[in-house]
């Protein structure tokens, strides 16, 4: 019996470990994207982030990832925006990845909203590099 219980222990180890190294260092990031979008911000809250938004999110269709922290992380890892660290999807849509210019807030350069500064995007690439194998 403890064979059986030490071995489950064992696997549900391996299956969560993966879920809470995403998590670690995600707050900092989180405080940056659930700022309000447009005006001086970079925020994705209103147009990505709201109240109302389902979690999980559906994988296509929709520029929704949810209206919490462990829903968009969700999301984000379902869709595979974070897949390729600090050259991933994410990481190239708000201008971390040098000769890339940013994407997103869609109309920062429109002048509502602002891309992330150079602070927030080293809390990002910070956090991205985390998620890298040793």
């Amino acid at each position: 019996m403890r064979a059986i219980v030490a071995s489950f222990a064992f696997f549900a180890s391996l299956l969560l470990s993966p879920a809470i190294a995403v998590a670690d260092g995600f707050d900092d990031v989180f405080a940056i994207m659930s700022l309000p979008s447009g005006g001086d911000s970079p925020g994705c809250s209103g147009c990505h982030i709201a109240k109302g938004f389902a979690e999980p999110c559906p994988l296509f269709g929709t520029t929704q990832w949810g209206e919490t922290q462990d829903g968009v992380l969700d999301c984000l890892t379902r869709r595979g925006y974070l897949d390729g660290g600090r050259d991933g999807t994410l990481a190239q849509v708000l201008g971390l990845v040098d000769g890339l210019p940013p994407r997103m807030p869609r109309f920062a350069d429109l002048g509502d909203g602002r891309f992330w500064n150079q602070d927030e995007l080293d809390v990002l690439g910070a956090w991205l590099d985390s998620l890298a194998c040793p």
